[in-house]
């Protein structure tokens, strides 16, 4: 006489939540990797966008459009959206993450007569470590880099 079975033996049920587990601590990690180059891929894409695009539509703005430099916000010439990003109406892009308590990167444009866009990454401000080395792979510690956006206008003969 055979007995039938309607269910799983407690080894069964053992052996599968230590595969599930072992599976979940490789995992896990992984994951959090992916996120934090995410998050300073992101970063590295916003800077070099703004560091390729601004002065453009600085030199459009200006001298295509005649806007005044006085009137002119950075919103205006470039934009940001995404999640950690907030415009200042002092003129500058912020990005800090929900736990930080400062700017983690900045990106201004200061407008007088020879107008310049400062941008500013601060890696320690990050509050994982992770997030910190990897920031600090990309940018030495508080990196500013500051260039014209004023450019001259060049008259054709």
């Amino acid at each position: 006489m055979t007995k039938s079975r309607k269910g799983f033996t407690l080894i069964e049920l053992i052996f599968t939540i230590v595969i599930i587990g072992v599976l979940a601590a490789v995992a896990i990690p992984k994951y959090q990797d992916l996120k934090n180059n995410a998050t300073i891929n992101g970063i590295v894409k916003v800077i070099s966008s703004a560091k390729s695009s601004i002065p453009s539509a600085y030199a459009n703005a200006v001298y295509l459009e005649g806007t005044s430099v006085s009137q002119l916000k950075l919103k205006d010439i470039f934009s940001i959206k995404g999640e950690n990003w907030s415009y200042n109406n002092s003129n500058y892009y912020a990005y800090k993450t929900p736990d930080a308590q400062t700017n983690i990167v900045s990106i201004s444009l200061r407008l007088n007569p020879k107008s310049k866009l400062f941008i500013s990454v601060y890696c320690d401000n990050f509050s994982e470590e992770k997030l910190v080395q990897k920031c600090k792979d990309k940018y030495p510690t508080n990196y500013v880099d500051i260039f014209d956006a004023h450019y001259e206008m060049i008259e054709l003969e």
